[in-house]
């Protein structure tokens, strides 16, 4: 990437940065002006995310998600904002600070958490993405939405799962970075801010009570466990976005205190969360309820009005994308009287673990162990604690605002058990889900962990800033247990931690209190930073992408890549090229009601082949997923038979051939070239 174009799009990228944040600040200070500190930070974030989104929302539905309308319409805000509000900085009130002890507890804390992150983060832009579930449909579904520069219709990658029903945001947000970069440059960093969103939002939680560090550390909990770093930290994995917006949500109900603007940000951000991924509607039905109880009871039917009007617009588009492509918004569902598209080979082994209550193997055993293997030692004590919080507050509470928590957090907690997916596997198996799917519980677990402070400050006190010690306990046993460290470079990652904290605590605490102008310069020069020290990691991952790829398409392009075979779908975004105009796809049927499937004879692949004007095909194996193991699929021969299919090369690097083997015979992709018309009179 030549430097002129990266000064030009980082530059552009930063001024549509500061628009958006400008037009945050206006509403804010509008609407909600006694914030401050991190309930301040999340409001400002939360109408940022969502004028960007709905921004999104409306040139993605007519074809305009593109560089120009973008940039228009971000730049816009700003001005928009600012002159028909007329916001006035009333000054921050000055905030309590820690005492010593705590304070470098805190800073070390936090230094652990995102040092940790950043030893992923080096992993993947040494060796390219991670994340299985990124290269299955995050990012195809990223890709797509850029190239097509609409939010529309399905990217059809999935004959497994039928994972293009869902919900898309969190693909969306990575697109964005594509729109301006014209490449993935953003991906592997994205989930570090939303894990600075996710910090601050449990610090907002802990703000009313006076426990803004335990609470914003208590929340982090999850995310050092093995089960969301490694697939979060350098991928694009959305627990970490949803649990933020989750927690910012229930941060604005806090501290609502009666304000319709705040329930309406409180709606907006649950909104976002559902969006980004739907495994948050328990947890907003609870914040539903949440509404209720924080209301006056002459306001509540308005209140929860607002709060339902406000998830519908930002989480709409998904839903109603769904019902124009199937007949339903919630396709994956079974609702009555409504279609349903044909279901997946796996769609019956897809259970929840409210299915197996009563298996008390499953349930003492089994689960227990997944729970301690995904969050460290402490799992089984902190979900305990986050019950027991959660019940106290509801029956003896401070205030309808703690109660309201408390039940969020009891329908986030025991809503895990009822999530689709969370109970996975061949019937009557060992329902190897359990070992990937703990991420799930995050909102929950991370809300009821914020409270926990919450409640123990009762009684102690005085010394609620204490409270740091213990939480900083349980993030650095399951932080310092992770394999990570024994990457190379932890230095280099403790480091740019450090540096980052550093310069994050000295731009909240020096330029927050100076004139407009030492503000302006210091935001100059802050983004003058950005975009040297950005160079450097340019380099880095396009070196690390290029490496990832194992293929690279060789003659002109961009090329039209066909994806055969379901251990294809788990990897086919690493065929991508640096400049992604590389269109990729699955080669499926499509049916009735969005359904898609597997093609099942000869002539129909090669008529699929000859429509669709492939370049090349990539076959890859059949991947039995739950037995850890390929077998060799018969589209092979449908293809190679053909001498219009000429053979390229074996791609061997996808899947380990001790573990995914045949009676010990390697099953490798295939890569053909497709010179001309494929003859679907002459199948073998």
């Amino acid at each position: 990437m030549v430097f002129p174009a990266y000064l030009f799009d980082a530059s552009l990228a930063l001024l549509c940065i500061a628009s958006l944040t400008v037009a945050g600040r206006a509403v804010q200070l509008r609407f909600a002006s006694d914030l401050t500190g991190p309930a301040l930070v999340v409001a400002r974030a939360i109408v940022v995310l969502s004028i960007l989104t709905l921004i999104c929302y409306l040139l993605g539905a007519v074809g305009a998600f593109s560089r120009w309308p973008l940039t228009v319409a971000f730049l816009a805000s700003g001005f928009v904002a600012q002159l028909s509000l007329k916001p006035v900085d009333q000054g921050r009130q000055q905030l309590s600070k820690l005492p010593l002890i705590p304070a470098i507890v805190v800073g070390l804390t936090l230094l652990l958490i995102f040092a940790s992150w950043l030893m992923q983060v080096q992993y993947a832009l040494a060796n390219g993405l991670v994340g299985t579930d990124s290269f299955t449909y995050h990012m195809p579904f990223a890709l797509r939405f850029f190239q097509t520069k609409s939010l529309l219709g399905f990217a059809s990658n999935d004959v497994l799962f039928q994972t293009y029903l869902h919900p898309a945001a969190g693909s969306m947000f990575h697109a964005v970075g594509m729109v301006f970069f014209g490449r993935d440059l953003l991906s592997p960093l994205i989930n570090i801010g939303w894990l600075a969103l996710l910090i601050v939002a449990g610090a907002a939680i802990g703000q009313r009570r006076g426990v803004a560090a335990a609470s914003g550390l208590a929340v982090a909990v999850p995310f050092v466990g093995v089960n969301i770093l490694l697939g979060s930290a350098g991928g694009a994995l959305v627990e970490t976005p949803s649990t933020a917006l989750f927690l910012a949500g229930v941060a604005m109900l806090i501290w609502a205190r009666g304000s319709r603007a705040l329930i309406v940000l409180c709606g907006l951000a649950i909104g976002l969360g559902l969006a980004v991924k739907f495994t948050v509607a328990i947890p907003a039905i609870g914040v539903a309820i949440g509404v209720l109880v924080v209301a006056d009871r002459g306001q509540r039917p308005k209140a929860l009005l607002l709060y339902l009007a406000a998830t519908f617009m930002t989480s709409s588009l998904w839903f109603i994308r769904n019902l124009a492509e199937t007949g339903s918004p919630l396709p994956n569902v079974r609702l009555p009287l409504l279609p349903q598209p044909q279901p997946t080979p796996e769609a019956p082994n897809m259970g929840s673990l409210s299915q197996h209550l009563t298996d008390s193997h499953i349930m003492f055993e089994r689960l227990p162990h997944a729970l301690v293997n995904a969050f460290g030692t402490f799992a089984l004590p902190m979900i305990a604690a986050a019950l027991i919080t959660a019940i106290i507050l509801i029956i003896w509470p401070s205030g309808r605002d703690w109660r309201a928590a408390g039940i969020i957090a009891i329908i986030a907690l025991i809503g895990y058990l009822f999530i689709p997916y969370t109970a996975g596997g061949p019937p009557g198996g060992f329902l190897p889900a359990l070992d990937q799917t703990p991420r799930y519980i995050a909102p929950g677990l991370s809300l009821g962990l914020a409270l926990v402070p919450v409640l123990l400050a009762r009684f102690v006190p005085g010394r609620e800033s204490w409270l740091v010690l213990p939480v900083a306990v349980l993030v650095a046993v399951p932080a310092l247990a992770l394999y990570v460290w024994d990457l190379q470079g932890p230095a280099l990652a403790l480091f740019v931690a450090a540096a980052a904290l550093f310069v994050v605590w000295a731009f909240a605490a020096k330029v927050g209190r100076a004139s407009s102008a030492v503000r302006i310069s210091s935001y100059l020069l802050l983004g003058v930073a950005v975009i040297g020290l950005g160079r450097v990691y340019v380099n880095a991952q396009a070196s690390g992408r290029q490496f990832g790829r194992d293929w690279a398409v060789e003659g002109p392009h961009p090329a039209r890549i066909g994806v055969l075979g379901t251990a294809g779908q788990f990897v086919q975004y690493q065929w991508s090229d640096d400049q992604l105009e590389n269109r990729i796809e699955f080669i499926g049927e499509h049916g009735p009601h969005g359904s898609f499937s597997e093609v099942k004879s000869c002539p129909r692949l090669r008529d699929l082949i000859n429509a669709n004007h492939y370049s090349y095909v990539v076959v890859a194996p059949t991947r039995l997923i739950w037995e850890k193991r390929l077998i060799s699929n018969p589209q092979l021969d449908w293809v190679a038979s053909d001498p219009n299919a000429k053979f390229v090369k074996l791609l061997t690097r996808y899947f380990n051939k001790a573990k995914y083997t045949s009676d010990g015979k390697p099953q490798p992709f295939r890569v053909f070239r497709i010179t001309g018309r494929l003859d679907p009179d002459r199948c073998p």
